[in-house]
């Protein structure tokens, strides 16, 4: 359990570096909920197993889509923003970030491998 305690917080950090690089990019979230409507934003969110263990510890279940949102979505915000993933940090409603979500989707993959954490890249909802 203490390797996984030390993934988890390797993961935070991972994803405060995210955030720092998203904001240099000048990339801003707008709040509209359109990133967590499945239905209609032909979007599809894939996870890392590590990422999902995270999530499972925060919110003590996984996530679920409810009429096509996301169950993290409360009213047009997400209520698990703090812990949201990877896919989440680097979607926006009219940008997607894939060279930044690539660089650290390796990062991750790192992470897993040096804690012996099975390699899995699913989609998010059960």
């Amino acid at each position: 359990m203490e390797n996984r305690s030390n993934a988890f917080q390797e993961l935070e950090e991972l994803y405060k570096d995210v955030e720092t690089r998203i904001s240099q990019k000048g990339v801003n979230c707008q709040c509209c909920g359109e990133c967590c409507n499945f239905l209609t934003n032909g979007m599809r969110l894939y996870i890392f197993h590590l990422e999902r263990l995270y999530l499972q510890g925060k919110l003590g279940k996984n996530l679920t889509l409810e009429e096509g949102k996301c169950s993290g979505q409360q009213k047009k915000l997400c209520s698990i923003h703090e812990w949201r993933p990877l896919g989440c940090r680097t979607q926006f409603c009219s940008n997607t970030l894939q060279e930044i979500y690539e660089f650290f989707a390796d990062k991750i993959k790192e992470i897993e491998s040096r804690y012996g954490i099975e390699y899995d890249y699913s989609e998010a909802f059960d």
